[in-house]
């Protein structure tokens, strides 16, 4: 059940409609007046909730749960809604959401904790709201309607486990089963919001996290695996594991069937490739990058899987 009621308790027609373009597993609706409301008048959304009493578990009726608002003018749509930063890195422990036994657990991880700073402008808007973290491509997780407040505290959809302003890598074994989280290393982040009656998300923010275990806490030099097989001498600097580029890996890239590593670069440099040979250094650079890439990601689900 889900109504609309005035003031006096009288059902408002309204009908409710699926949000568009999300998907249906999503599950987001609203409920939308067939006609304007007033200006200053207090109306109230009434909806049963299962489990908001015993109904969950002994099969008695579902309670009905009541919220009250004002209606308010029209509000001009802000320039810019919230920015968003990404915060230190840090390697401690995280509570993920687990396949059996309780709901979380703690695992040993790096995480980088985003930090949302709502405009002023947006703060009346901010209950209609709704914020999607988007990771590589992937949604990390999203809120409801309503999830982040004008003081910046995010609150994840409801049922799930995943806060949308904490991202983390699992670091190790520690023998916890479930959400492996992101993978070590860098990935582009970015922040999409939706106001109610908008028709698509709309960029808020892009920036890049940084989730290496092997750096975290450790001094630049340290030894680490920035996972790119088309590095050396991987060390890590400023918390960041990063390798030199090589260009004659074995095998990475033949060249009339030759193999890249039977034609060393002259002059012993990564400046050029040998006589005869079809590509300069950035040929060469591309070409290590798209077919050792696969062996890139194998390694980094790999890891995803011993966490």
């Amino acid at each position: 059940m889900l109504e609309l009621r005035d003031a006096a308790g009288e059902a408002v027609p309204s009908d409710v409609v699926a949000e568009p373009g999300s998907p249906t597993t999503l599950g987001w609706r609203w409920l939308v007046p067939r006609q304007p409301l007033v200006v200053g008048a207090q109306y109230r959304l009434v909806f049963s909730d299962p489990c908001a009493s015993s109904s969950c578990t002994d099969g008695t009726p579902p309670a009905l749960v009541e919220h009250g608002f004002t209606v308010i003018g029209a509000v001009s749509r802000p320039s810019s809604l919230a920015t968003v930063a990404a915060t230190e890195p840090q390697l401690g422990t995280v509570m993920v959401g687990t396949d059996s036994g309780a709901c979380v657990a703690p695992v040993e991880a790096v995480s980088q904790k985003l930090a949302f700073v709502p405009s002023g402008e947006a703060v009346p808007l901010l209950p209609v709201t709704r914020w999607t973290v988007v990771v590589d491509g992937s949604v990390w997780s999203t809120t409801d309607y309503g999830g982040v407040a004008a003081d910046g505290v995010v609150t994840a959809r409801y049922g799930s486990t995943r806060s949308p302003d904490v991202l983390f890598s699992r670091c190790g074994d520690v023998g916890v089963s479930g959400d492996a989280g992101l993978s070590s290393g860098s990935h582009d982040v970015t922040i999409l919001a939706r106001v109610a009656g908008d028709s698509a998300d709309h960029v808020v923010a892009q920036l890049t996290a940084e989730l290496w275990c092997d750096c975290i806490g450790q001094p630049d030099g340290t030894s680490c695996d920035d996972l790119d097989a088309c590095t050396t001498s991987d060390r890590c600097v400023g918390g960041i594991c990063a390798g030199t580029p090589v260009c004659n890996a074995a095998g990475a890239l033949g060249d009339g069937g030759t193999p890249l590593a039977e034609r060393p670069a002259a002059g012993g440099g990564c400046t050029s490739m040998t006589a005869g040979s079809s590509g300069s250094l950035l040929g060469f650079l591309l070409g290590c990058y798209a077919v050792l890439r696969p062996r890139r990601r194998a390694k980094r689900l790999d890891r995803t899987r011993r966490g």
